[in-house]
């Protein structure tokens, strides 16, 4: 059987959307009309799952992150309350308050299966990934709960880059020919980094390429991510920010659009010794997931690595070059 088109499985992913916020708004009424109810819901959303053929996008966030059934719920709940009208009137009449069409933590624990307090605390998942934003104004538990504007998107299909890293951010590019030595070079790290990763973890040794030719250095890069299917994306040392504190938000707004994107992170370091090479250093010690670095020579890492030189092509590569790209005839 063909895989199903992208658009079907569009359709049919907003079509369980459809039939969750449904669920929800079930869960939100009288005990007596929501049991009344629970069969057409559950029957809607078998048969949504059944024309996905595929998982959805709410099963595929919730096995990446790691969200137990509740947190699972309460993220969906604030995603009906900004795509269901319905739903938003729902959360207000059950909050006994017309002006508040939106969910809340307190709201969530009393009428979601499966609650529990930790759902909210910064180490679990919602609030780790930034999944959703709290009004801490009003309190954790009265305040208004939004989903991220990202993973909003993402939910009903979506996957696109986050905008607070579009101008960041680039793709790396593979160049259309490689030197035997960068050939050689390209395969040694893939070999280093399917060993390093030989638990399928996630947990790669940092890819350190250095030497005088940065063009090559994202050419090997971007192949190397390539082979462990994943899409390469590059930031220069100068955009990355000095100050310790945005510079974390920046790693948590990675390392969250490298799970959505399944994407490798390219640093590209001009001068080490600069504050911005200073500021690339401690992106590439904490930002985890498949990163690589390309530079000039790099500082002494804490984070395993393994370096690899990358020069300019000798005279013999040189040529060969050259007949890769014109031919033999092009040569004489």
């Amino acid at each position: 059987m063909n895989a199903p088109l992208a658009q079907d499985w569009t359709v049919a992913n907003q079509q369980l959307l459809v039939a969750e916020f449904a669920r929800l708004k079930g869960m939100l009424r009288s005990t007596a009309e929501n049991a009344q109810n629970r069969a057409a819901e559950s029957a809607a959303i078998a048969e949504a799952r059944q024309l996905l053929r595929a998982e959805s996008a709410i099963d595929w966030l919730t096995a990446a992150f790691g969200l137990s059934g509740f947190e699972r719920d309460l993220l969906l709940l604030c995603a009906g309350a900004e795509m269901d009208a319905d739903l938003a009137r729902a959360c207000a009449l059950a909050q006994g308050e017309t002006t508040r069409p939106w969910a809340s933590f307190g709201l969530a624990l009393a009428t979601l299966e499966s609650p529990h307090w930790s759902a909210l605390t910064p180490q679990r998942p919602l609030r780790r990934w930034r999944l959703l934003d709290i009004d801490s104004h009003a309190g954790l538990a009265a305040g208004r709960l939004r989903i991220d504007e990202r993973v909003l998107h993402f939910l009903v299909g979506i996957n696109e880059l986050d905008v607070r890293l579009a101008h960041l951010l680039r793709p790396a590019l593979a160049l259309p020919h490689q030197a035997g030595s960068h050939a050689a070079t390209t395969q040694a790290a893939i070999a280093a980094l399917k060993a390093g990763n030989a638990a399928g973890s996630g947990q790669w040794p940092v890819i350190v390429l250095e030497g005088d030719d940065p063009a090559a250095q994202e050419d090997i890069a971007t192949r190397c991510a390539d082979a462990l299917d994943l899409n390469c994306l590059a930031i220069q040392a100068e955009d990355i920010p000095l100050a310790a504190e945005e510079r974390a938000a920046l790693i948590t707004l990675w390392q969250r659009e490298a799970t959505l994107l399944g994407a490798a992170l390219l640093i590209v370091v001009g001068d080490p010794v600069s504050p911005a090479g200073e500021a690339a250093r401690h992106l590439i010690e904490r930002v985890g997931g498949l990163c690589l670095a390309a530079c000039p020579s790099a500082p002494a890492l804490l984070a395993k690595n393994w370096r690899f030189p990358v020069d300019k092509p000798a005279d013999a590569d040189c040529r060969q070059l050259w007949i890769d790209t014109l031919g033999p005839n092009g040569m004489r």
